[in-house]
């Protein structure tokens, strides 16, 4: 396909921060590969209100190809507090009415309208593609009516992909034999063994007739209408979950976890950055509640003056601080995009895994990839989910001191930072290349619609 193509991408992401994420850099790599191609951007309200202003999307919010659409949404109409309109801003509880209402008939008919609209401005040589986010996949239906193409970006890697699929579709948990079994292996995959651990709670209640399997289910089978599906990795890095993939084309931080948190970076003495919220669903707002209701007596105040720490309320630059030469290790709770950034810049990761793929990230980057130590899990049905101080401690001083272990890590994410560097050599021509075969594919698509028509 020639770079100077036009054509029109609608990008339609779950509302939630690490998906939005995943979708603004997908608009930077699709410029890169198709300068002259027309970007839309398409949320709620509030949702796009709030792209527009991030600093995160302000470079892109001002370049010509980015737009944004805003589509009508009353959050109290599907049960959600007022001004609910992504996961980042609501408790758990309502969790299940926010998924729920991102496939609502008013949404998706006030989409389908959008959608109309474009493909009828658009030149006869000026094809539109809609690419969704998987818990989107209604919008592979809108694409079919209105003569568009269409793709999947999953935020997550194809391992956790991969493993999302089965076991939504199966719920080995529950077949296990000899009835729940605190592990067993994953149906179409059984090299692959979960632990009961690695389940978020809705996933372990689940039992095929409850909402959230109707709701994950349905998106699975919709997402078979798809055209193709964009994953942001290397197929160096998961060569085997992306065959994989093809073939198949949280719990919150509790507060006495937080307690051992800090006494065990307080056992180390190691200098360490740590951005800190309140627990998920307690109430605080997150730039003024008190550390002193989360964490031990005195202890901001003891590492400030012992120059040994830093504490940073909500957000926090994690790309410019695992870029700093001085970052040894990152505790992470093993979300994709965090995982991709840690292992770029070299940085071996401590995994505390707290729901959906983050407990499968986590096991391929300890098993498969070495670069990595799960320290605890965050689902609450197991001992795992608890970590006590020493532990912790252990762990940090395992990776971070002068130890084999601790060497080996950081050889191999040496090794995986080289690859991926290779990858995204010539100004990410890897990725370019990518994006241009799957919209060549998509017109030549088009076209042959278009002549069948």
């Amino acid at each position: 396909m020639p770079s100077d193509v036009r054509m029109h991408v609608i990008l339609v992401p779950f509302p939630a921060q690490g998906h939005f994420a995943a979708f603004l850099s997908l608009t930077a790599r699709l410029h890169a590969a198709l300068p002259t191609a027309a970007v839309t951007l398409v949320s709620t309200s509030r949702n796009v209100v709030a792209l527009r202003a991030s600093s995160s999307s302000a470079a892109a919010a001002g370049a010509p190809f980015l737009r944004f659409h805003a589509l009508p949404f009353a959050p109290e109409e599907h049960g959600l507090p007022a001004g609910a309109e992504s996961a980042d801003t609501v408790h758990v509880r309502h969790f299940l009415a926010l998924f729920q209402s991102t496939e609502s008939p008013a949404l998706q008919a006030a989409f389908d309208a959008f959608l109309a609209g474009v493909c009828v401005d658009a030149a006869e040589e000026e094809p539109v593609v809609v690419v969704a986010d998987p818990f989107q996949a209604w919008t592979t239906a809108a694409a079919g009516r209105r003569g568009a193409g269409h793709a999947f970006l999953d935020s997550c890697g194809a391992f956790g992909s991969v493993v999302y699929h089965s076991l939504w579709n199966h719920l080995p948990h529950r077949r296990a034999p000899g009835g729940e079994a605190e592990a067993f292996c994953v149906p179409d995959h059984p090299e692959v063994t979960v632990h009961r651990s690695q389940l978020p709670a809705h996933l372990l209640l689940a039992d095929g007739t409850d909402p959230w399997s109707a709701f994950h289910r349905r998106q699975i089978a919709l997402g078979y209408g798809t055209d193709a599906v964009l994953i942001n990795t290397a197929e160096e890095l998961e060569p085997a979950e992306l065959r994989q993939r093809h073939a198949v084309a949280g719990r919150p931080l509790r507060p006495d976890q937080m307690m051992e948190l800090a006494a065990a970076l307080e056992l180390t003495g190691r200098p360490f950055l740590w951005a800190i919220r309140p627990p998920v669903g307690l109430g605080d707002d997150t730039e003024t509640f008190g550390l002193d209701k989360w964490l031990p007596e005195g202890f901001e105040e003891r590492v400030r003056s012992n120059d040994t720490g830093l504490l940073v309320r909500g957000w926090a630059p994690q790309l410019s601080i695992l870029a700093h030469a001085s970052t040894g290790a990152f505790l992470s709770h093993c979300g994709w995009n965090s995982v991709l950034e840690s292992v770029a810049h070299g940085v071996p990761i401590i995994g505390w895994p707290l729901q959906g793929d983050q407990f499968f990230n986590c096991e391929m980057l300890e098993r498969e990839w070495g670069a990595c130590v799960e320290v605890a899990r965050g689902n609450a049905e197991g001992s795992s989910s608890t970590v006590e101080r020493q532990r912790l401690a252990e762990v940090l001083e395992t990776v971070m001191g002068d130890t084999a272990k601790g060497a080996e890590m950081r050889r191999r994410v040496k090794e995986i930072q080289e690859l991926i560097g290779s990858t995204q050599g010539n100004g990410g021509a890897s990725s370019a290349e990518a994006l241009k075969k799957l919209f060549t594919a998509m017109l030549h698509a088009t076209d042959a619609a278009a002549l069948e028509c």
